[in-house]
């Protein structure tokens, strides 16, 4: 009697639970994963690649959102056990579009720009200054000329996206006086005096009473008697 053959194999671990840290903000790889797992034959070893790479460590740190196959298996590579999990990181607004009116006269701020976003099932905040500053109003007026540089992001501080151009808004270009010529009347009780404002342009108008009345396209005022003036171009 040769007595009785036992074949034992090896003991596998048991995959008790994996514990995920997705990334805290839009593009950033700081999601975690960490396998628990006991049993099996000696120290275990661990995967989060479908078993390409393994590692004594059960906690994987640095990890950007996607799918990833956590496994464990004894040190010898028997006995591997997986499971897929999922990282994944907020969902980026997305700036549909965005308008904007241009102040109505030089120097004037009343312009105004409009932004209209996807908040991908969350509420945003807005920025038109390259996030100095930024709102919930997704609509900014009384705004000068100028260069604006829109955003958008989470109402939680995350997930800041910017418009692919910025935008300017453009405000009618101020008249350049280069100069007043005045010719005095020529004699006493005599309305004969000049004034003339250069250069005189077919778009320009201009006044001598401070901007009461204006005349079309002409810098020449003639016919005048003594008497202090205020002229203006607009």
């Amino acid at each position: 009697d040769l007595g009785s053959a036992n074949i034992q194999g090896p003991t596998s671990p048991a995959l008790s639970n994996v514990s995920l840290s997705p990334p805290t903000d839009c593009g950033l790889d700081n999601g975690q994963i960490q396998i628990q797992a006991s049993g099996g034959q000696g120290p275990l070893s661990y995967t989060i690649d479908d078993g390409t790479t393994w590692s004594n460590s059960s906690v994987f740190n640095s990890l950007s959102a996607g799918l990833y196959e956590a496994g464990v298996r004894n040190q010898d590579g028997t006995c591997e056990l997986f499971q897929s999990v999922s990282l994944d990181a907020p969902a980026a607004p997305i700036i549909e579009s965005v308008s904007s009116q241009d102040p109505s006269n030089c120097g004037s701020s009343n312009g105004q720009i409009s932004i209209q976003a996807d908040g991908q099932g969350g509420s945003l905040q807005y920025t038109i200054d390259g996030g100095v500053n930024w709102s919930a109003q997704n609509n900014f007026t009384g705004l000068a000329a100028g260069f604006y540089e829109v955003g958008a992001r989470k109402s939680d501080g995350t997930c800041v996206i910017y418009h692919t151009s910025t935008v300017e808004l453009s405000a009618p270009s101020s008249p350049e006086v280069s100069s007043i010529d005045v010719d005095q009347p020529s004699d006493c009780q005599v309305n004969d005096g000049e004034i003339r404002i250069y250069p005189s342009s077919s778009t320009w108008d201009y006044s001598i009473d401070g901007g009461n009345t204006w005349q079309e396209g002409s810098g020449k005022f003639s016919g005048l008697s003594p008497g202090t003036y205020e002229p203006y171009v607009r």
